[in-house]
Protein backbone atom coordinates (compact mmCIF):
# COMPACT_ATOMS: atom_id res chain seq x y z
CA UNK A 1 0.00 0.00 0.00
CA UNK A 2 2.93 2.34 0.65
CA UNK A 3 4.44 1.86 -2.82
CA UNK A 4 3.20 4.71 -5.01
CA UNK A 5 3.00 2.77 -8.25
CA UNK A 6 1.38 -0.34 -6.72
CA UNK A 7 -0.98 1.42 -4.33
CA UNK A 8 -4.19 -0.54 -3.83
CA UNK A 9 -3.92 -2.51 -7.07
CA UNK A 10 -3.43 -5.72 -5.11
CA UNK A 11 -6.99 -5.43 -3.76
CA UNK A 12 -8.70 -3.33 -6.44
CA UNK A 13 -7.47 -4.69 -9.79
CA UNK A 14 -9.91 -6.92 -11.65
CA UNK A 15 -7.30 -9.69 -12.09
CA UNK A 16 -7.37 -10.40 -8.36
CA UNK A 17 -11.15 -10.52 -7.93
CA UNK A 18 -11.43 -14.26 -8.57
CA UNK A 19 -8.56 -15.02 -6.21
CA UNK A 20 -10.09 -12.85 -3.51
CA UNK A 21 -13.50 -14.47 -4.04
CA UNK A 22 -11.91 -17.92 -3.71
CA UNK A 23 -10.24 -16.82 -0.48
CA UNK A 24 -13.56 -15.54 0.90
CA UNK A 25 -15.34 -18.78 -0.03
CA UNK A 26 -12.66 -20.84 1.70
CA UNK A 27 -12.96 -18.69 4.81
CA UNK A 28 -16.74 -19.08 4.79
CA UNK A 29 -16.37 -22.85 4.44
CA UNK A 30 -13.88 -22.95 7.33
CA UNK A 31 -16.22 -20.83 9.47
CA UNK A 32 -19.17 -23.12 8.77
CA UNK A 33 -17.05 -26.16 9.62
CA UNK A 34 -15.92 -24.48 12.85
CA UNK A 35 -19.50 -23.72 13.86
CA UNK A 36 -20.60 -27.26 13.00
CA UNK A 37 -17.87 -28.74 15.21
CA UNK A 38 -19.16 -26.75 18.21
CA UNK A 39 -22.79 -27.77 17.79
CA UNK A 40 -23.68 -30.97 19.66
CA UNK A 41 -24.43 -33.89 17.38
CA UNK A 42 -27.89 -34.23 18.89
CA UNK A 43 -28.78 -30.72 17.69
CA UNK A 44 -27.43 -31.13 14.15
CA UNK A 45 -30.74 -31.77 12.47
CA UNK A 46 -31.13 -31.47 8.70
CA UNK A 47 -33.39 -28.45 9.15
CA UNK A 48 -30.77 -26.64 11.25
CA UNK A 49 -27.98 -27.34 8.76
CA UNK A 50 -30.15 -26.22 5.85
CA UNK A 51 -31.06 -23.00 7.66
CA UNK A 52 -27.40 -22.30 8.48
CA UNK A 53 -26.35 -22.80 4.86
CA UNK A 54 -29.17 -20.53 3.71
CA UNK A 55 -28.14 -17.80 6.14
CA UNK A 56 -24.51 -18.02 5.00
CA UNK A 57 -25.53 -17.87 1.34
CA UNK A 58 -27.81 -14.89 1.89
CA UNK A 59 -25.13 -13.09 3.92
CA UNK A 60 -22.54 -13.65 1.21
CA UNK A 61 -24.98 -12.43 -1.45
CA UNK A 62 -25.82 -9.33 0.59
CA UNK A 63 -22.11 -8.52 1.07
CA UNK A 64 -21.39 -8.99 -2.64
CA UNK A 65 -24.36 -6.81 -3.62
CA UNK A 66 -23.26 -4.11 -1.15
CA UNK A 67 -19.78 -4.10 -2.66
CA UNK A 68 -21.33 -3.81 -6.12
CA UNK A 69 -23.48 -0.83 -5.06
CA UNK A 70 -20.45 0.81 -3.39
CA UNK A 71 -18.40 0.46 -6.56
CA UNK A 72 -21.18 2.12 -8.57
CA UNK A 73 -21.49 4.95 -6.04
CA UNK A 74 -17.75 5.64 -6.03
CA UNK A 75 -17.37 5.29 -9.80
CA UNK A 76 -14.99 2.35 -9.52
CA UNK A 77 -15.08 0.06 -12.56
CA UNK A 78 -12.70 -2.90 -12.34
CA UNK A 79 -11.66 -3.75 -15.89
CA UNK A 80 -9.58 -6.61 -17.22
CA UNK A 81 -6.25 -5.50 -18.64
CA UNK A 82 -5.02 -6.29 -22.13
CA UNK A 83 -2.59 -8.90 -20.83
CA UNK A 84 -5.46 -10.77 -19.18
CA UNK A 85 -7.54 -10.79 -22.36
CA UNK A 86 -4.48 -11.86 -24.35
CA UNK A 87 -4.31 -15.01 -22.22
CA UNK A 88 -7.93 -15.90 -22.91
CA UNK A 89 -7.78 -14.91 -26.59
CA UNK A 90 -4.30 -15.34 -28.13
CA UNK A 91 -5.29 -13.11 -31.08
CA UNK A 92 -6.50 -10.23 -28.90
CA UNK A 93 -3.14 -8.48 -28.49
CA UNK A 94 -2.31 -8.57 -32.20
CA UNK A 95 -5.74 -7.17 -33.07
CA UNK A 96 -6.29 -4.62 -30.31
CA UNK A 97 -3.03 -3.89 -28.44
CA UNK A 98 0.04 -4.27 -30.66
CA UNK A 99 2.20 -3.02 -27.78
CA UNK A 100 1.55 -6.23 -25.83
CA UNK A 101 2.14 -8.37 -28.91
CA UNK A 102 5.45 -6.59 -29.60
CA UNK A 103 7.01 -7.85 -26.35
CA UNK A 104 9.10 -10.95 -27.04
CA UNK A 105 8.08 -12.45 -23.68
CA UNK A 106 4.43 -12.32 -24.80
CA UNK A 107 4.97 -14.40 -27.93
CA UNK A 108 3.53 -17.93 -28.09
CA UNK A 109 5.91 -20.61 -26.88
CA UNK A 110 7.41 -23.02 -29.40
CA UNK A 111 8.01 -26.71 -28.77
CA UNK A 112 11.71 -26.01 -28.52
CA UNK A 113 11.07 -23.56 -25.67
CA UNK A 114 9.34 -26.24 -23.63
CA UNK A 115 12.10 -28.78 -24.18
CA UNK A 116 14.81 -26.16 -23.60
CA UNK A 117 13.39 -25.22 -20.19
CA UNK A 118 11.85 -28.52 -19.04
CA UNK A 119 13.99 -31.19 -20.76
CA UNK A 120 12.91 -34.70 -19.63
CA UNK A 121 9.95 -33.26 -17.72
CA UNK A 122 8.23 -32.96 -21.10
CA UNK A 123 8.08 -36.77 -21.18
CA UNK A 124 7.56 -37.34 -17.46
CA UNK A 125 4.52 -35.05 -17.24
CA UNK A 126 2.25 -37.43 -19.24
CA UNK A 127 3.43 -40.32 -17.06
CA UNK A 128 2.62 -38.38 -13.91
CA UNK A 129 -0.74 -37.35 -15.32
CA UNK A 130 -1.58 -40.99 -16.12
CA UNK A 131 -0.64 -41.99 -12.58
CA UNK A 132 -2.79 -39.24 -11.04
CA UNK A 133 -5.79 -40.22 -13.16
CA UNK A 134 -5.38 -43.84 -12.05
CA UNK A 135 -6.17 -42.73 -8.48
CA UNK A 136 -8.35 -39.63 -8.92
CA UNK A 137 -8.18 -38.09 -5.46
CA UNK A 138 -8.85 -34.41 -4.85
CA UNK A 139 -5.12 -33.63 -4.72
CA UNK A 140 -4.38 -35.57 -7.92
CA UNK A 141 -7.23 -33.98 -9.88
CA UNK A 142 -6.16 -30.54 -8.66
CA UNK A 143 -2.59 -31.20 -9.81
CA UNK A 144 -3.73 -32.38 -13.25
CA UNK A 145 -5.99 -29.37 -13.74
CA UNK A 146 -3.25 -27.02 -12.54
CA UNK A 147 -0.71 -28.47 -14.98
CA UNK A 148 -3.15 -28.44 -17.91
CA UNK A 149 -4.06 -24.79 -17.32
CA UNK A 150 -0.38 -23.88 -16.86
CA UNK A 151 0.50 -25.59 -20.12
CA UNK A 152 -2.15 -23.56 -21.92
CA UNK A 153 -1.01 -20.26 -20.45
CA UNK A 154 2.64 -21.07 -21.16
CA UNK A 155 1.69 -21.88 -24.75
CA UNK A 156 0.04 -18.48 -25.13
CA UNK A 157 2.90 -16.50 -23.53
CA UNK A 158 6.41 -17.91 -23.35
CA UNK A 159 7.14 -15.94 -20.16
CA UNK A 160 4.57 -18.05 -18.29
CA UNK A 161 6.75 -21.15 -18.57
CA UNK A 162 8.00 -19.94 -15.18
CA UNK A 163 4.47 -20.66 -13.87
CA UNK A 164 4.47 -24.10 -15.48
CA UNK A 165 7.89 -25.04 -14.10
CA UNK A 166 6.95 -25.87 -10.45
CA UNK A 167 3.82 -27.73 -11.56
CA UNK A 168 5.84 -29.67 -14.13
CA UNK A 169 8.42 -30.59 -11.48
CA UNK A 170 5.74 -31.98 -9.15
CA UNK A 171 3.89 -33.96 -11.82
CA UNK A 172 7.15 -35.14 -13.39
CA UNK A 173 8.30 -36.34 -9.96
CA UNK A 174 5.06 -38.31 -9.59
CA UNK A 175 5.60 -39.99 -12.95
CA UNK A 176 9.25 -40.72 -12.24
CA UNK A 177 8.51 -42.06 -8.75
CA UNK A 178 5.82 -44.40 -10.05
CA UNK A 179 8.04 -45.67 -12.89
CA UNK A 180 10.95 -46.32 -10.53
CA UNK A 181 8.64 -48.08 -8.09
CA UNK A 182 7.39 -50.40 -10.82
CA UNK A 183 10.82 -51.36 -12.14
CA UNK A 184 12.47 -51.71 -8.73
CA UNK A 185 9.60 -54.00 -7.70
CA UNK A 186 10.33 -56.15 -10.74
CA UNK A 187 13.97 -56.35 -9.71
CA UNK A 188 12.91 -57.58 -6.30
CA UNK A 189 10.76 -60.21 -7.95
CA UNK A 190 7.52 -59.09 -6.33
CA UNK A 191 5.83 -57.41 -9.26
CA UNK A 192 2.63 -59.27 -10.16
CA UNK A 193 2.81 -61.58 -7.17
CA UNK A 194 5.18 -64.35 -6.14
CA UNK A 195 6.71 -66.17 -9.16
CA UNK A 196 9.64 -68.45 -9.84
CA UNK A 197 12.93 -66.81 -10.80
CA UNK A 198 12.97 -68.26 -14.30
CA UNK A 199 9.53 -66.74 -15.02
CA UNK A 200 10.66 -63.21 -14.24
CA UNK A 201 14.22 -63.30 -15.54
CA UNK A 202 13.22 -61.42 -18.71
CA UNK A 203 11.37 -58.83 -16.63
CA UNK A 204 14.51 -58.32 -14.56
CA UNK A 205 16.50 -57.54 -17.70
CA UNK A 206 13.92 -55.04 -18.90
CA UNK A 207 13.67 -53.46 -15.45
CA UNK A 208 17.45 -53.15 -15.11
CA UNK A 209 17.68 -51.60 -18.57
CA UNK A 210 14.92 -49.08 -17.81
CA UNK A 211 16.54 -48.10 -14.50
CA UNK A 212 19.82 -47.46 -16.32
CA UNK A 213 17.95 -45.38 -18.89
CA UNK A 214 16.28 -43.34 -16.14
CA UNK A 215 19.61 -42.80 -14.39
CA UNK A 216 21.16 -41.60 -17.65
CA UNK A 217 18.23 -39.26 -18.33
CA UNK A 218 18.50 -37.76 -14.84
CA UNK A 219 22.24 -37.23 -15.30
CA UNK A 220 21.62 -35.53 -18.66
CA UNK A 221 18.93 -33.42 -17.00
CA UNK A 222 21.41 -32.15 -14.41
CA UNK A 223 24.00 -31.29 -17.07
CA UNK A 224 21.35 -29.63 -19.24
CA UNK A 225 20.02 -27.54 -16.33
CA UNK A 226 23.51 -26.33 -15.43
CA UNK A 227 24.25 -25.49 -19.07
CA UNK A 228 20.97 -23.60 -19.53
CA UNK A 229 21.54 -21.67 -16.33
CA UNK A 230 25.07 -20.65 -17.33
CA UNK A 231 24.39 -19.89 -21.00
CA UNK A 232 20.85 -18.52 -21.14
CA UNK A 233 19.95 -17.20 -17.69
CA UNK A 234 23.23 -15.88 -16.27
CA UNK A 235 24.30 -13.32 -18.87
CA UNK A 236 23.79 -9.58 -18.36
CA UNK A 237 21.41 -8.05 -20.88
CA UNK A 238 23.72 -5.13 -21.72
CA UNK A 239 26.69 -7.34 -22.67
CA UNK A 240 26.03 -9.68 -25.59
CA UNK A 241 28.09 -12.79 -26.32
CA UNK A 242 28.40 -14.80 -29.51
CA UNK A 243 30.53 -17.56 -30.98
CA UNK A 244 32.85 -17.05 -33.93
CA UNK A 245 33.52 -19.62 -36.65
CA UNK A 246 36.47 -21.06 -34.75
CA UNK A 247 34.45 -21.42 -31.54
CA UNK A 248 35.96 -18.48 -29.67
CA UNK A 249 33.73 -16.07 -27.78
CA UNK A 250 32.96 -12.57 -29.06
CA UNK A 251 31.76 -9.97 -26.55
CA UNK A 252 29.65 -7.02 -27.71
CA UNK A 253 29.93 -4.21 -25.19
CA UNK A 254 28.20 -1.57 -27.32
CA UNK A 255 25.26 -1.01 -24.98
CA UNK A 256 27.43 -0.26 -21.96
CA UNK A 257 29.67 2.04 -24.00
CA UNK A 258 26.65 3.91 -25.36
CA UNK A 259 25.21 4.42 -21.89
CA UNK A 260 28.65 5.50 -20.64
CA UNK A 261 28.85 8.06 -23.45
CA UNK A 262 25.42 9.44 -22.51
CA UNK A 263 26.42 9.68 -18.87
CA UNK A 264 29.68 11.58 -19.52
CA UNK A 265 28.83 13.69 -22.59
CA UNK A 266 25.28 14.93 -22.00
CA UNK A 267 23.92 17.43 -19.46
CA UNK A 268 22.56 15.87 -16.25
CA UNK A 269 19.07 17.16 -17.01
CA UNK A 270 19.04 15.90 -20.62
CA UNK A 271 16.01 13.94 -21.82
CA UNK A 272 16.70 10.88 -23.94
CA UNK A 273 14.10 9.32 -26.21
CA UNK A 274 14.55 5.66 -27.14
CA UNK A 275 12.30 2.71 -27.69
CA UNK A 276 10.86 1.45 -24.42
CA UNK A 277 13.16 -1.62 -24.33
CA UNK A 278 16.11 0.53 -23.24
CA UNK A 279 14.26 2.85 -20.84
CA UNK A 280 15.32 1.28 -17.55
CA UNK A 281 18.92 0.88 -18.71
CA UNK A 282 19.18 4.51 -19.82
CA UNK A 283 17.72 5.63 -16.51
CA UNK A 284 19.85 3.36 -14.29
CA UNK A 285 23.18 3.19 -16.15
CA UNK A 286 23.30 6.47 -18.05
CA UNK A 287 21.47 8.31 -15.23
CA UNK A 288 19.39 10.32 -17.71
CA UNK A 289 15.68 11.03 -17.90
CA UNK A 290 13.83 8.85 -20.39
CA UNK A 291 10.61 9.63 -22.21
CA UNK A 292 9.33 6.04 -21.96
CA UNK A 293 10.65 2.94 -20.23
CA UNK A 294 9.84 -0.72 -19.69
CA UNK A 295 6.76 0.16 -17.67
CA UNK A 296 4.39 -0.28 -20.62
CA UNK A 297 1.12 0.59 -18.90
CA UNK A 298 0.69 3.97 -20.67
CA UNK A 299 -0.10 2.83 -24.19
CA UNK A 300 -0.79 6.35 -25.49
CA UNK A 301 2.53 7.73 -24.30
CA UNK A 302 4.47 4.89 -25.91
CA UNK A 303 2.42 5.31 -29.09
CA UNK A 304 3.48 8.97 -29.20
CA UNK A 305 7.14 7.97 -29.15
CA UNK A 306 6.41 5.25 -31.72
CA UNK A 307 4.82 7.93 -33.88
CA UNK A 308 8.02 9.97 -33.76
CA UNK A 309 10.05 6.96 -34.88
CA UNK A 310 7.59 5.93 -37.60
CA UNK A 311 6.78 9.35 -39.08
CA UNK A 312 8.52 11.50 -41.65
CA UNK A 313 11.25 13.78 -40.30
CA UNK A 314 9.21 16.99 -40.58
CA UNK A 315 6.45 15.51 -38.43
CA UNK A 316 8.80 13.65 -36.09
CA UNK A 317 10.57 16.92 -35.20
CA UNK A 318 7.29 18.40 -33.99
CA UNK A 319 6.65 15.37 -31.79
CA UNK A 320 10.17 15.61 -30.34
CA UNK A 321 9.67 19.30 -29.58
CA UNK A 322 6.36 18.55 -27.87
CA UNK A 323 8.09 15.95 -25.67
CA UNK A 324 11.09 18.27 -25.02
CA UNK A 325 13.54 15.63 -26.25
CA UNK A 326 17.26 16.47 -26.21
CA UNK A 327 18.76 13.22 -27.54
CA UNK A 328 17.41 10.30 -29.54
CA UNK A 329 18.94 6.86 -29.04
CA UNK A 330 18.68 4.46 -31.99
CA UNK A 331 20.09 0.92 -31.95
CA UNK A 332 21.40 -0.48 -35.24
CA UNK A 333 22.91 -3.95 -35.36
CA UNK A 334 23.49 -4.38 -39.07
CA UNK A 335 27.26 -4.74 -38.81
CA UNK A 336 27.12 -7.44 -36.15
CA UNK A 337 23.94 -9.05 -37.44
CA UNK A 338 22.00 -8.48 -34.22
CA UNK A 339 18.38 -9.37 -34.93
CA UNK A 340 16.82 -7.26 -32.16
CA UNK A 341 17.83 -3.77 -33.25
CA UNK A 342 15.41 -0.92 -33.91
CA UNK A 343 15.24 -1.74 -37.61
CA UNK A 344 13.59 -5.06 -36.82
CA UNK A 345 11.36 -3.35 -34.24
CA UNK A 346 10.25 -0.70 -36.71
CA UNK A 347 7.17 -2.65 -37.78
CA UNK A 348 6.01 -2.76 -34.16
CA UNK A 349 6.60 0.97 -33.79
CA UNK A 350 4.38 1.58 -36.81
CA UNK A 351 1.69 -0.79 -35.55
CA UNK A 352 1.70 0.68 -32.02
CA UNK A 353 1.43 4.21 -33.41
CA UNK A 354 -1.31 3.19 -35.82
CA UNK A 355 -3.25 1.53 -33.01
CA UNK A 356 -3.64 4.88 -31.19
CA UNK A 357 -3.23 7.52 -33.93
CA UNK A 358 -5.38 6.06 -36.67
CA UNK A 359 -5.39 9.19 -38.84
CA UNK A 360 -8.38 10.84 -37.12
CA UNK A 361 -6.42 12.00 -34.08
CA UNK A 362 -3.81 14.72 -34.01
CA UNK A 363 -0.67 15.11 -31.94
CA UNK A 364 1.52 18.19 -31.64
CA UNK A 365 -1.03 20.03 -33.80
CA UNK A 366 -0.51 17.78 -36.84
CA UNK A 367 -2.31 14.85 -38.37
CA UNK A 368 0.10 11.91 -38.23
CA UNK A 369 1.21 10.19 -41.41
CA UNK A 370 2.81 6.89 -40.51
CA UNK A 371 5.06 5.16 -43.02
Amino acid sequence: MQITFVGFLAVSAAEYILAMATFVILQAYAASWFVKQHIPASHQTPELLTSAKRILALSAGAIAFSIFLLSIATGYRPLWTGRFWALLDPTYAARVLPLIASVSEHQPAAWTSFFFDLHILVFLIPAGMYRCLQSPTDANIFLVVLVMSSVYFASVMVRLIVVLAPCACILGAVGLSHSLRVYTAQLRGVWGGARRHQEISSQWEVAALMLIVFAGMLALYVFHSVWVTSEAYSSPSIVLAAKSADGSSIIFDDYREAYSWLRHNTPPDAKVMSWWDYGYQVSAIANRTTIIDNNTWNNTHIATVALAFASAEAQAIKVLEMLSVDYVMVVFGGLTGMASDDMNKFRWMARVAEGVFDGNKTVAGIRPIVY
